[in-house]
């Protein structure tokens, strides 16, 4: 399991490439201004959703999240 401080410049790279690819395609703060204003709430939405999606089934079952924490706690 990897933390957000464990993470390569890499896989920070892919983490944010979604979020800054849509601020650069926005008409806010110096964006190109590809997607409209009104239009930015949608794609912002529907990005939402698929990391959303992406979480989910990529998330840990119950059993193994409890004996993470339990690990965790043990060496702590």
């Amino acid at each position: 399991m990897s933390t957000p401080s464990s993470l390569t410049l890499e896989g920070k790279l892919r983490r944010d490439a979604g979020i800054v690819g849509l601020s650069w395609l926005g008409g806010i703060g110096g964006g190109r201004g590809v997607i409209g204003f009104g239009w930015d709430i949608l794609v912002v939405t529907i990005w939402s959703i698929v990391v959303l999606l992406l979480a989910l089934r990529s998330s840990l079952d119950g059993s193994e999240t409890a004996y993470m924490v339990a690990r965790m706690n043990s060496t702590s």
